[in-house]
């Protein structure tokens, strides 16, 4: 479950949102049927990951590069469906040393995005070794 911190009127601007994705607890018999239903989050932040995030209800699905920074944390990616090959990746945010995902002023998409909503999901749960629970399913390139 994604969480939006905003201010105290409740609405904040997309380049000031900040994610916070929270897992849910969720016992080992509730896993997807993959074998490899933990993704290995060492893949994520390897340096320079490729990965795609599929819907196991609706098939839709999100295409990701994640680089590291210079002075520490990653980049997130996410591939426009509009051009072909990695060239129309946009950048959409940041992970930080503390493993946490946030939208930043230069993002380019907003928290409403389903593509920023989906990774912020997939992410709570990577982060804290939890199974995806059969929502979502990780491909790695």
């Amino acid at each position: 479950m994604s969480i939006l911190r905003a201010g105290v009127s409740g609405r904040v601007p997309a380049s000031e949102a900040v994610i916070e994705a929270r897992p849910v607890p969720v016992a080992v018999a509730q896993a997807p049927h993959r074998a490899d239903a933990l993704p290995d989050r060492a893949f994520i932040l390897s340096g320079r990951s490729r990965f795609r995030l599929r819907s196991c209800r609706t098939g839709q699905t999100f295409e990701y590069k994640v680089t590291a920074a210079d002075r520490g944390g990653w980049f997130v990616n996410l591939q426009d469906g509009e051009v072909d090959g990695w060239a129309g990746c946009r950048y959409m945010g940041f992970i930080g040393q503390n493993r946490v995902f946030r939208l930043t002023a230069r993002s380019n998409y907003d928290a409403a995005h389903a593509g920023v909503l989906a990774f912020a999901y997939a992410w709570g749960h990577i982060a804290a070794d939890q199974p995806l629970t059969g929502k979502v399913e990780v491909v790695r390139h």
